[in-house]
């Protein structure tokens, strides 16, 4: 389809250059060639690295192939004006597809277990879990529970190295203990 477009793109433009003046036929042909540069810029802008100098320049030329068309006479601006959305969308597709597979995209899978994890649970210091302070609390201090020893923060009284504590909360980056039996 395309190649018999520019051959008459091409024969239009060659029956125009015998006779005197710019006709519909070299109009339809330059239009055409605008239509197939702007093609053209906008696939070269998957491929290179522009700023959107060339999705400018290519907007630029597909906007001028359907001025021209329309110049050379209605049906033609018509079928350009129509045309010219659809090769938008075919080019802009085989460009995104063409990234999908390129290797200048990260093709890395974000899993279940990505994100922040507070570090509190890790050591098992999560909401009821009990442990052994490691240091004295005034009132923080640092607290060992089942999987490592972590800092925690002591609500209520000041607690010395080998005392009892009970996670009550865990706020942000902030693990709170009190001694067990006694409330949050």
């Amino acid at each position: 389809m395309k190649l018999w477009l520019l051959a008459a793109a091409a024969t239009g433009t060659a029956s125009e250059a015998a006779a005197p003046g710019l006709g519909a036929n070299a109009l339809i042909g330059i239009a055409f060639a605008l239509l197939l540069a702007g093609a053209g810029l906008l696939a070269l802008e998957f491929l290179l690295v522009s700023g959107g100098m060339l999705g400018v320049g290519a907007a630029a030329c597909l906007l001028g192939s359907i001025v021209v068309a329309f110049a050379a006479g209605q049906v033609a601006g018509w079928a350009f004006l129509v045309g010219v959305p659809i090769v938008c969308m075919l080019v802009v597709r085989w460009g995104l597809r063409w990234m999908q597979r390129s290797s200048m995209v990260v093709q890395a899978e974000i899993s279940g277990d990505a994100g922040y994890h507070h570090r509190a649970t890790a050591v098992g210091a999560v909401l009821g879990a009990s442990g052994v302070l490691v240091t004295d609390a005034f009132p923080t201090g640092r607290a060992r529970f089942a999987d490592g020893e972590i800092d925690v923060t002591v609500r209520g009284a000041v607690l010395r190295a080998g005392d009892a504590v009970v996670v009550r909360a865990i706020e942000g980056p902030n693990v709170f203990v009190s001694p067990p039996g006694r409330p949050a």
